[in-house]
């Protein structure tokens, strides 16, 4: 059973920016699901734990990148772990690394790494880098509320930004440096085909090489594809390809011929044929419609879905909240602010709504005190089969299986569990 984190931020995007924690941990834990995305940062000590599943080796020094909505289980404890820990907000963050100037791919894809790679082994180099930033943090995040009496220091949340994509940008250097061994000891595991997959697209993968690298049936590794995407094989291995075509065309400046032979085309009007009958516009069309968010247009869309991203969290129970309706409050077409969502918040403006109204409906659930209909209702769902099937599709199971099996955890440390 995981214990689901008590953010109550989660009701409003106005989050601290981030906080340093201290922790001591002598024996294994329960699972808990984290709703604010942290570093932790193992000084002493050595273990085992869980991350969404997979079992990681800890010893330290290491640092261990967790992500919103990740489960984590210390499973393992053989020598008392002594941590720090740097607990952020994920959403403004990645904002901020999109929205730098001359944003590519490495900017954008900076923190999904962290998926990847979620515990990364320190040498003494490594480690003496990431304590510095941890230190900086401690005495930025501490002093300027405790000495200053709530005035903050001058540029204090543009310095914590700064260290806190330092922060990042070793994190994902150190995983790269060491990724080749983290893959090749878990990269026969199941849930790891997609990833495996996505990184390989350009490799002419077939269901024979993926099984002989799995150890499975082909029959097996479409039926995982399958249960996992809904997807056959073959409509997956199209959707990754037109996704990385996107990423090279929005990131990159090849032109169509150098995107063929990369990609595996036959020539450039082979490119643009299939770019058209998939997204129903040119390569040369799109680029120029959406490299526009990372140049001129790009301030003035973000602040659009921040906006819009505010707006949300404070009127997530309105069951009239539609696309059509904050299109026309903000002045901006569907298209536009679709577009504007996807890039600096990562989901598009029903998938966002979805997902808050869903992490409320959670706390409200595990509360005990309401009726799974009532829950549906307070959360802006107009009838119970809707919520029904939103909830299963982000939570993996239907709501009353998760009142049964989730406990929340209150931040006295008291948790709840509703029966």
């Amino acid at each position: 059973m995981a214990v689901l984190q008590d953010e109550s931020q989660i009701q409003t995007p106005v989050l601290p920016l981030a906080e340093f924690l201290v922790d001591f941990i002598e024996k294994p834990t329960r699972a808990i699901m984290h709703q604010k995305a942290r570093f932790l940062l193992i000084e002493k000590g050595k273990g085992t734990i869980l991350v969404d599943g997979q079992g990681f080796p800890l010893k330290a020094p290491c640092l261990i990148a967790v992500t919103p909505y990740s489960i984590t289980d210390i499973i393992e404890v053989d020598d008392s772990l002594s941590m720090e820990i740097i607990a952020y907000d994920y959403r403004r963050l990645s904002q901020t690394i999109k929205g730098l100037n001359g944003s590519n791919q490495d900017k954008a894809d900076l923190l999904t790494q962290i998926h990847k790679n979620p515990v990364v082994m320190l040498n003494e180099m490594e480690l003496s880098a990431i304590q510095s930033i941890y230190e900086i943090l401690r005495v930025e995040l501490t002093s300027s509320y405790e000495i200053l009496s709530n005035e903050e220091k001058p540029l204090h949340q543009i310095y914590i930004l700064n260290k806190l994509i330092e922060l990042v940008v070793l994190y994902r250097r150190y995983s790269s440096d060491a990724g080749s061994t983290r893959q090749d000891r878990s990269v026969k595991d199941p849930k790891h085909i997609l990833s495996y997959m996505y990184a390989h697209s350009f490799d002419k993968l077939t269901l024979e090489k993926l099984s002989t690298i799995f150890f499975l049936s082909e029959s097996k590794i479409i039926k995982t594809i399958h249960d996992l995407t809904g997807l056959s094989f073959g409509e997956l291995i199209e959707r990754i390809q037109m996704d990385k075509l996107k990423s090279i065309l929005l990131y990159t400046d090849m032109n169509l011929d150098e995107i063929a032979h990369l990609m595996g085309y036959v020539d450039a009007s082979h490119v643009s044929k299939h770019f058209v009958q998939t997204m129903g516009i040119s390569p040369i069309a799109f680029r120029k419609q959406y490299q526009n968010l990372s140049k001129g247009e790009s301030q003035s869309n973000q602040e659009l879905a921040l906006q819009v991203t505010e707006y949300i969290y404070n009127h997530y129970h309105d069951p009239s909240l539609t696309i059509s309706r904050m299109a026309s409050k903000f002045g901006v077409s569907e298209k536009q602010l679709n577009t504007a969502m996807t890039f600096f918040v990562e989901k598009k403006l029903d998938q966002l709504l979805h997902k808050v109204r869903i992490n409320k409906a959670c706390e409200l659930i595990l509360m005990g005190e309401e009726t799974i209909l009532d829950v549906a209702l307070d959360v802006g769902y107009s009838n119970v089969k809707t919520f029904n099937i939103h909830f299963n599709e982000i939570t993996g199971m239907s709501p009353s299986v998760y009142r049964k099996t989730i406990s929340l955890q209150l931040k006295d440390g008291k948790e709840i569990r509703a029966e």
